[in-house]
């Protein structure tokens, strides 16, 4: 899928997306802390960066000292991130080749974003952009849809009428991939947090414009998904007027060898 598609979605993604847990950032920021980056201050570098989101998050808990750098291939992504975090230098290109080029980084951070890219390349790329020490973060949003009905009703839909579509999280994948491609010795962990937000109908289907999925499944059955998505929606509301829309935010963390 053409960086295109994401130029398209950049304002619902900006808009509807949820953040991330402050403790998660708290954990990278301690790894970060024990990188020998031999640099004052500290590199970090946020690949497929969106709109920022993560990357926000993350300098609310690191503070303004480190130097940051946002890539993302969408023009629309990067002119709104830029934006939301006007002190890192923001970058319209692939990752894989930002990195290789890159030196001296403490903390890369990837969010929401892993599974698009060529993961033997970038972390190829990794291994000799890091310091000693030097952080690998990988963050994902999961729906919790073992835990509610509505969000079990909403992938089964998206199964349905988006192809190609699963809710099959690739979060094994991510451990498997940093465990194979880098060092002997690097220190690999997961960590969880599990929260929920509350939206309204509207808000709801800002947040599934933003998905791709959702585009495919658009682009294949017209207006149907968004009236399916609204009845579904509707008849899980609370007393306010809002669905309960549970998260599992998802840190798969590797700190190279000193």
């Amino acid at each position: 899928m053409g960086h295109e598609v994401f130029d398209d979605l950049a304002a619902d993604y900006d808009r509807f997306r949820p953040p991330y847990p402050r403790a998660l950032f708290e954990i990278m920021a301690n790894r970060l802390g024990r990188a020998r980056t031999g640099h004052t201050p500290a590199r970090v570098l946020d690949l497929g960066a969106g709109t920022g989101i993560a990357l926000a998050g993350l300098r609310e808990v690191l503070g303004p000292r480190p130097l940051y750098a946002a890539v993302d291939p969408s023009a629309a992504m990067v002119a709104l991130g830029s934006e939301l975090v006007p002190d890192a230098l923001w970058h319209v290109g692939r990752a894989e080749p930002y990195l290789e080029v890159s030196r001296g980084v403490g903390l890369i951070m990837i969010a929401q974003a892993f599974h698009w890219m060529d993961v033997p390349r970038l972390l190829a790329a990794a291994t000799r952009a890091l310091v000693p020490g030097g952080v690998i973060a990988v963050l994902y949003n999961i729906r919790r849809h073992t835990d509610s009905a509505f969000l079990a009703e909403y992938e089964a839909l998206l199964e349905e009428l988006s192809p190609g579509y699963s809710r099959d999280h690739p979060d094994s994948d991510v451990l498997a991939a940093l465990h194979e491609h880098l060092p002997a010795g690097t220190r690999v962990e997961t960590h969880q947090a599990l929260w929920d937000t509350f939206m309204t109908p509207e808000e709801f289907l800002g947040l599934a414009h933003s998905a791709t999925s959702v585009q495919r499944a658009r682009a294949s059955h017209g207006a149907e998904l968004d009236r399916r998505t609204l009845a579904l929606v509707r008849a899980y509301l609370d007393s306010d007027g809002r669905v309960d829309v549970a998260y599992t935010s998802e840190l798969v963390i590797a700190s190279l060898p000193r």
